[in-house]
């Protein structure tokens, strides 16, 4: 696959949108991995696990911006393991862009974008780490001219988005551990997901974070799946609601 700058994927995607979009690709892109237009959709926040066990590991962007002397995404938010919260600060690099060839059914130009990521745990944490790993983006450029995230499969056997994958590394003992996180699946999660059409984590890991997610999916009483989707629903990364 060809390597492209920041600069000239963004001439890339311009190309491909009509004249008249107003705003600017950077900003769109930008909006490609902002959580913000999750934060009431409860499932649709990433699912991540961490570890050679699959603890479950959540993590939620804040701000994401263009930065034009890094020619990188400036990349601020919250990560979680168990009650163990983090601030974290960062980069994302766009390495490659891959336009797919047109679906008669499908009216607009889809895509996928290939890059890299760093993000930095606040150091004065004793939990606290960095990550590191590639990341895939699937997009498509609306009627407008729009970047958008591509949302047109949604409800499809497996749809993902947004796949990240790397490690986290310990400030304080330099070892590392597995962590990937996504939208709707994890990329390389083995047997943690044992779903088909959806992601169904194992019964092998529900003490590892997944019982309440099993909740949502198996709960024995109406009672039950409510009040798990209220606590999957809930934005764990504002402290007024934790």
């Amino acid at each position: 696959m060809a390597k492209y700058s920041l600069s000239l994927l963004c001439c890339l995607l311009y190309s491909f949108i009509k004249a008249h979009t107003q705003q600017p690709a950077q900003e769109q892109l930008a909006g490609l991995w902002k959580h913000a237009q999750c934060d009431t959709c409860g499932l649709q926040q990433p699912l991540g696990y961490i570890g050679s066990d699959y603890q479950r590991f959540y993590i939620h962007f804040d701000a994401v911006e263009y930065e034009p002397a890094s020619k990188s995404f400036a990349v601020s938010g919250q990560t979680r393991v168990k009650e163990y919260y983090d601030r974290f600060r960062g980069h994302l690099w766009m390495d490659s862009l891959k336009l797919i060839p047109r679906d008669e059914y499908i009216p607009y130009q889809e895509g996928f974008i290939i890059g890299h990521y760093r993000f930095y745990e606040d150091s004065a944490s004793a939990t606290s780490g960095w990550f590191e790993g590639s990341f895939s983006t699937f997009i498509y450029i609306d009627s407008t001219g729009a970047i958008r995230y591509n949302d047109l499969w949604d409800g499809a056997d497996g749809n993902e988005n947004n796949q990240f994958e790397g490690t986290w590394t310990s400030y304080r003992s330099k070892l590392s551990k597995t962590c990937n996180w996504g939208d709707y699946r994890i990329p390389n999660s083995d047997s943690l997901d044992w779903g088909a059409a959806e992601f169904y984590p194992s019964p092998a890991y529900t003490k590892k974070g997944w019982e309440n997610y099993r909740n949502v999916l198996l709960g024995e009483t109406e009672e039950l799946v409510q009040r798990a989707i209220a606590i999957e629903q809930r934005a764990w990364w504002k402290p007024a609601k934790r």
